[in-house]
């Protein structure tokens, strides 16, 4: 899954990466939902932690509150803001009782130990 024009990874590449290091069969899945239908969510439980997948599908700033949750969680995300022709991984760690602010297209794993 890589780009013809550039030979470099792209989205589905990187999509492929988060759930499959991250989402095995007989992972129970948490029951989650978005009040919007430009967010889409899926949360299960993977070797004792906790994953939230999110998916922006519009190109404009979305605001998430996320509830339920109120700790640190480690993400991955990738979205447009490096460059959406060279797309990269990018990783840290988000306060979920803060809101977190989707730029435009994002797939984003949020991860709870």
């Amino acid at each position: 899954m890589v780009n013809s024009d550039n030979n470099k990874p792209w989205y589905p590449y990187y999509v492929q990466w988060m759930l499959g290091s991250r989402l095995n069969v007989g992972d129970p899945i948490v029951d989650s939902a978005s009040s919007s239908d430009e967010v889409r969510v899926l949360a299960w439980i993977h070797e004792g932690k906790l994953n939230i997948f999110l998916i922006c599908i519009v190109e404009q700033p979305r605001t998430i509150f996320l509830s339920g949750v109120s700790e640190q969680l480690a993400f991955v995300k990738i979205d447009n803001t490096i460059s959406w022709e060279n797309p990269s991984l990018q990783t840290g760690v988000f306060n979920a009782t803060n809101p977190l602010i989707l730029n435009g297209y994002t797939v984003m794993c949020l991860q709870k130990d």
